[in-house]
């Protein structure tokens, strides 16, 4: 439990130092997508929903009406497939005369206005069959269609600018799909009614053919049979047979002559073809109506013309009632030849005859009557195919047809602004994440650790006023009890274990400790440290020497409130200095302590002074007579003296600013105080000027044991 408190107590503290980073980025999503979203143009989608069923529906045959079910799925997946054909397509093109719609219609493309506009070329609009080709890309890229979840319905969607024709188009679209399948229902029907009427006639001259074969057989054995069978009414029947078709023959023409007079209104040859009284007295009264009116003068025409009128409807009208008697007597004279036929060939089959001329009249007897029943079963299906033809219904239907949007499809605005909030507040924090670990600064003592690869020492809190200044030292005499010289306390404990554990200082060793304090760049607090470092080991009864080895940048005299002076300097540049060690010590206000300052900044290398014979001497002086040694040196990334200083030290505090120093800069600086410095010596790290860590401090203890100063 208090692992993970103490992970997200670090989340929560790298989000607050990241705060602002996180709130740019976000703002900056937002406010691009918030620009490209109401600089976009709205594109509406309206939908149709299509039921597809498996049936095939038959109004003429209701118990056929059926589902599948199992092959459901197959069928919405073939008519998916359709409904986003081109040739359905096309017809949605033709009905809504989308080749010249400014939103579908052929119009050019982003790279050619783009060429256009830099004059590098003039492009054409597509004609013909490309311009309907490019219509038929933009239509198929508008329209989507898809199954809803794993029912039958189909939803047909068309995405458009303007919203009443999104719907419009739509709505067309399944329409011409309905229309589609009653058309293609309607063609099957009518193209088995093709193949079955070029069967039926075929079917129908064999049948013909098979009742003459029968026929013709009969009559032409009639003698024979009687002959066989002694059988008199076969004789009889066979006679009265061609008695009627004598007369059907007669009546055949006479009818057929009287129907042409008719129709050709041709009323003498009618009249002298049905013989008849009536029809001739109105012909007689026709034949004077005509003279009549061939004789008379302009004036009177118009009645006998009226007359004449009314005898030729009064002949059509008896002429009718003739034609129609006449039809009826060749009707029932077929009727009675067929009855006549059929008692014959019933006479003569149940006559005792021959077994070769009864089989043979039975083969053609059978013949004749599967001829009539293939017949029938061809006609009835043709008629039925005639019929279903003009009753076709389409097997879908239009469950809720297209309304028109009152919102965008695209873009969401509500949707788009969410998530370009998720999206930045996830990259921002991905950014800050970035920074605080490989980019930016260093902010916490587990983060300065794990970069680093060394131990941390502690972390100093940052207090008011910069780092660099020497009244933050000064607390070590002024406020003992407050954070900065506890955490100066801290770091002393820490360096005397460390230098314990790795056998540089032993119990009762009288030689001193070195202890080099520096850092990766300037500025880094590392000179106040080293200061309050020296004064917290002078508080705890040692006596301790503070040499300023910055002398390219001097500042442990300013910071201690002592008087400035060159003298290190000429004992380090001489050959033979002319002062000795001692005269360069000062002491300092705490009690213990002892400085040897730079003075002044030095106009000149610097390396090899501290690389000399007399440096050399002078910490083995200092080290005699001192318990403990620090070097506040120079930087290490821009100077190379702290490399020369880093040979002399038992152990080397690496100060990093929280929050400033580059992990790339540290890491370096590190690698290239290892290349300088004996693998077998500890190397720790200081936190320096840490945000909040009174806070952590504080809370530590479950009460406010220190004040602020």
């Amino acid at each position: 439990m208090e692992d993970a408190d103490f992970d997200l107590r670090r989340l929560l503290g790298l989000l607050q130092r990241q705060l602002r980073l996180i709130l740019i980025v976000l703002a900056l999503g937002v406010g691009i997508t918030a620009l490209v979203v109401f600089s976009l143009t709205p594109v509406y989608q309206a939908s149709a929903l299509v039921e597809v069923t498996s049936r095939d529906r038959n109004l003429l045959d209701p118990s056929g009406d059926f589902d599948i079910g199992a092959s459901d799925m197959a069928r919405v997946a073939s008519e998916l497939e359709i409904m986003r054909s081109d040739a359905m397509m096309l017809r949605v093109i033709d009905k809504e005369a989308l080749t010249s719609d400014a939103e579908f219609g052929p119009r050019l493309g982003t790279i050619d206005r783009l060429l256009s506009f830099l004059q590098i070329r003039q492009p054409t609009l597509p004609s013909g069959e490309a311009a309907l080709r490019r219509v038929l890309q933009n239509l198929k890229r508008a329209a989507g269609v898809s199954q809803v979840g794993l029912s039958t319905i189909v939803s047909m969607s068309i995405r458009s600018t303007d919203r009443n024709r999104a719907a419009e188009i739509a709505n067309a679209w399944a329409q011409a799909y309905i229309n589609a399948q009653v058309t293609a229902k309607i063609d099957s029907t009518l193209n088995a009614r093709n193949v079955l009427q070029a069967r039926l006639g075929q079917t129908r001259a064999s049948m013909v053919a098979a009742e003459q074969s029968l026929d013709t057989y009969i009559d032409d054995n009639v003698d024979r049979i009687v002959g066989e069978t002694g059988r008199s009414d076969v004789a009889d029947l066979s006679g009265n047979l061609h008695s009627l078709i004598a007369a059907r023959s007669v009546l055949s023409t006479k009818f057929n002559q009287a129907e042409a007079s008719l129709r050709d209104k041709n009323w003498e040859l009618l009249t002298n073809t049905l013989q008849s009284d009536a029809l001739r007295e109105l012909q007689r009264q026709r034949s004077a109506a005509v003279e009549s009116l061939a004789k008379a003068a302009a004036g009177p025409t118009v009645d006998l013309r009226a007359e004449l009128a009314n005898i030729e409807e009064r002949l059509g009208r008896v002429a009718d009632g003739e034609v129609a008697d006449l039809r009826r007597a060749v009707t029932d004279n077929q009727s009675k030849e067929t009855d006549l036929r059929q008692r014959l060939r019933t006479a003569v089959l149940s006559s005792s005859l021959p077994a070769d001329m009864l089989g043979e009249i039975f083969e053609m007897q059978q013949s004749a009557e599967l001829g009539r029943q293939q017949y029938q079963t061809l006609l009835s299906r043709t008629q039925d195919l005639d019929a279903q033809a003009t009753l076709q219904i389409a097997d879908s239907r239009i469950i809720s047809p297209a309304l028109a949007p009152e919102q965008a499809a695209f873009p969401s605005t509500m949707l788009s602004l969410v998530g370009a909030m998720i999206g930045s507040l996830a990259f921002g924090v991905g950014l800050a994440f970035l920074r605080e670990n490989l980019v930016g600064g260093l902010q916490t003592e587990d983060q300065t650790e794990a970069v680093l690869k060394i131990p941390v020492a502690t972390a100093t809190p940052r207090l008011s006023g910069s780092a660099g200044q020497g009244p933050l030292a000064e607390l070590m005499l002024t406020s003992p009890l407050s954070q900065l010289p506890e955490a100066i306390r801290r770091i002393r404990a820490t360096v005397d274990q460390r230098l314990r554990r790795f056998g540089t200082q032993s119990a009762g060793q009288n030689d001193a400790i070195v202890v080099m304090v520096t850092s990766a760049t300037a500025s880094e607090g590392k000179s106040t440290i080293a200061l309050a470092l020296a004064r917290a080991y002078g508080a705890a009864h040692k006596s301790v020497c503070l040499i300023d080895c910055d002398l390219r940048r001097p500042s442990i005299e300013a910071m201690a409130g002592l008087p400035s002076s060159d003298r290190l300097i000429k004992y380090l540049d001489e050959d033979e200095p002319a002062i000795g060690a001692a005269e360069l010590v000062v002491r300092d206000k705490q009690p213990g302590v002892y400085v040897i300052g730079a003075g002044e900044r030095a106009d000149m290398p610097t390396d090899y002074l501290i690389g000399g014979p007399n440096f050399a001497r002078l910490l083995t002086q200092a080290r005699a007579r001192f318990d403990v040694v620090i070097l506040d040196t120079p930087p290490v990334g821009p100077v190379t003296d702290g490399l020369y200083l880093a040979g002399y030290a038992d152990l080397i505090l690496f100060v990093v600013m929280s929050g400033r120093t580059s992990q790339t800069e540290a890491r370096l600086a590190l690698a290239q105080l290892r290349t300088a410095y004996p693998e077998d010596r500890p190397i720790l790290a200081v936190l320096n000027a840490q945000q909040r860590a009174s806070a952590r401090y504080k809370s530590s203890y479950g009460y406010s044991y220190y004040s602020e100063p």
